[in-house]
């Protein structure tokens, strides 16, 4: 297949020297991000390559039930937003 596993995206990353978020489509692609998301590429970058961030990714991809996954990614949300 041409797929490539996160853990062997975030190598690339780290030897380009890019943010991970850059191999991610773009503003003009129909996944992005909604309007509303404060997001700082390179702080999210910064999480994600670090040890609490990819720990945090590869669990949370662990939970099988899609709406265990959105309610907690809600919880989440509403932690940050108080």
């Amino acid at each position: 297949t041409n797929r490539i596993s996160a853990g062997r995206l975030l190598e690339i990353a780290r030897l380009l020297e890019v943010p991970l978020l850059r191999f991610y489509p773009d503003e003009a692609s129909a996944s992005k991000a909604p309007a509303d998301v404060d997001c700082d590429i390179d702080a999210v970058s910064a999480f994600m390559a670090s040890a609490e961030g990819w720990r945090l990714c590869r669990t949370f991809l662990k939970i099988g039930d899609v709406l265990v996954r959105k309610k907690l990614l809600a919880l989440v949300e509403d932690l940050a937003a108080s």
